[in-house]
């Protein structure tokens, strides 16, 4: 038979005092994961959300009212810097241009959206009205001073007679002589910027009818003051807060016509009011204004803040304008061959613009080709003054800080028979730009930045308090360590103590045989002297 093996010993509990430090070491490291990262993560998603409750377009939410009057949130104002030409006979001549900037004559933009229409799938239509009104104390001068800048409604024409047979363009040239008309002119900013009867286009729809020359008016912004409104269809965010404030509809159409591929011709993005919830700086947003005829792209560039707020700057960047050859996706906006497309910082909306050589870029040609800068004396691009950007508050995706800047240019060039363009060397001519800017009122600040600070102190407070009682828990968990620890090696040293002292005892006692008699050190029986 085998021998048994006797059974192992049952474990022995752990003493209260083991029990106490491993709870309190256990909720320690709980109670901080919590507050370092669970709270944070999840506050962070209470807040998504409550925001997406509150960002959509409805008639009872909070946002409602000022979305209906943009203004109401965010004063907007419109500068405009005109090209003042200074050798107007020497271009004539051959020689380099000259200009020099004059401005800003400053614009206060007032924009409503009325004949507001709620529909089933999640979108809203409005008519969006834009009026003007002259702010003389932020201006440099009246809206009657005098700019020299290009005849451009003469120069449409005779850019319009380049292709045409050589008597057609005599009479374009002897239609100009007959009004006195130039290629350069002097006319007042309002004339300029809101229209004013033009001789020559009046005597040229009586001509060729209405049909083909369909205003006797010209001015860049002639039609865009009070009239002409735009009509958008735009999501709501009900459904889809990515899609809040998202163009669907233009002007009854989901894509344009103009350009030369399914790419060019979207209407992306927003009108710029405001954006989705939840940017990233991955994000390239879009914006989409008639005056561009596009969507424009805005990238993320750099962190920024107002007022103690963190914002993301957006800007629109240099491929925006970049010639196919450098950004392909741009081939839709080229609509002639790709040599002929005009140089990376341009952007041809002649096909806009009834056939007049009219080109967009950034002011004073931004990160466009270096040929257009050098072509012309007074052009300084300068990226904190010219670039075209957004400061926008990322969570709420609101614009805190809008600077669209865009500039109006013409080509120029010497045409056959039409004398009065004799002399022009071929170049892409700056008229004016634009400064569309704004800045979130500090009422709305102060009410941004309440709310801002009572959910951080919401969220600090949870996320501050766990991470301190689970650093009390641990520090508990260490004193009852160390407390124990301590106790445990006194209890051993008076242990150690109480063994050495019997030790020292028993070495003292005399060793006895048997009999009781005391044995000597070398073994044998110690006998005592007998007394005489």
């Amino acid at each position: 038979m085998g021998t048994k093996t006797a059974p192992a010993p049952p474990p022995r509990p752990l003493p209260l005092c083991a029990k106490i430090v491993v709870a309190f070491l256990f909720f320690g490291l709980i109670f901080s994961i919590v507050g370092s990262i669970v709270i944070p993560m999840v506050f962070t998603t209470i807040i998504s959300n409550i925001v997406e409750e509150i960002m959509v377009i409805t008639p009872n939410s909070e946002l409602y009212e000022g979305w209906k009057d943009p203004s109401s949130n965010m004063p907007v104002y419109q500068g405009y810097y005109f090209f003042d030409v200074q050798n107007k006979e020497g271009i004539l001549q051959g020689e380099k241009p000259q200009v020099l900037e004059v401005g800003p004559y400053t614009y206060m933009m007032n924009v409503t959206r009325q004949n507001i229409t709620f529909r089933d799938n999640d979108t809203v239509s409005y008519l969006q009205y834009m009026t003007y009104s002259f702010v003389p104390e932020m201006s440099v001068g009246s809206e009657e001073d005098m700019i020299t800048t290009l005849n451009i409604p003469f120069m449409s024409a005779a850019n319009g007679a380049k292709y045409k047979t050589f008597w057609e363009q005599i009479s374009v040239a002897a239609l100009g002589h007959i009004h006195n008309y130039q290629a350069f002119n002097e006319i007042s900013v309002k004339d300029l910027l809101w229209g004013y009867k033009d001789p020559m286009l009046l005597h040229m729809q009586g001509l060729a009818g209405k049909d083909l020359v369909t205003t006797d008016t010209f001015g860049i912004l002639h039609g865009q003051n009070g009239t002409n409104p735009n009509w958008f269809t735009v999501h709501t965010g009900v459904d889809n807060s990515s899609l809040l404030s998202t163009i669907s509809e233009w002007n009854g159409t989901k894509t344009l016509s103009w350009w030369g591929d399914k790419q060019a011709n979207m209407v992306n993005g927003t009108d710029g009011s405001m954006f989705h919830t939840g940017i990233q700086k991955e994000d390239l947003l879009q914006l989409f204004s008639p005056l561009n005829f596009r969507s424009m792209p805005y990238e993320y560039q750099y962190d920024t803040s107002y007022e103690g707020i963190p914002l993301y700057h957006f800007y629109v960047p240099r491929f925006a304008y970049a010639n196919p050859s450098e950004y392909p996706p741009n081939a839709g906006f080229c609509l002639e061959d790709a040599e002929k497309c005009v140089p990376t910082g341009l952007f041809n909306i002649s096909i806009c613009s009834q056939g007049a050589p009219m080109l967009l870029s950034h002011p004073h040609f931004l990160y466009g080709d270096e040929s257009l800068i050098d072509a012309i004396d007074g052009i300084e691009p300068n990226e904190t003054i010219h670039q075209n950007s957004i400061d926008i508050e990322p969570v709420m995706g609101v614009p805190f800080i809008v600077n669209q800047r865009i500039q109006i240019n013409m080509y120029i060039e010497e045409i056959g028979g039409i004398g009065q363009t004799y002399g022009l060397k071929p170049t892409y001519f700056p008229i004016l730009w634009i400064d569309t800017n704004g800045v979130l009122p500090d009422s709305m600040v102060d009410k941004y930045k309440e709310g801002m600070k009572l959910s951080q102190s919401i969220g600090n407070g949870a996320r501050y308090g766990c991470i301190a009682l689970g650093i009390t828990c641990l520090l508990i968990a260490i004193v009852v360590i160390i407390y124990y620890r301590d106790r445990k090696h006194k209890i051993r040293d008076k242990q150690n103590q109480t063994i050495k002292a019997i030790e020292n005892e028993y070495i003292a006692l005399p060793m006895m045989d048997k009999e009781g008699s005391e044995i000597n050190q070398n073994g044998s029986t110690k006998i005592d002297p007998v007394p005489v």
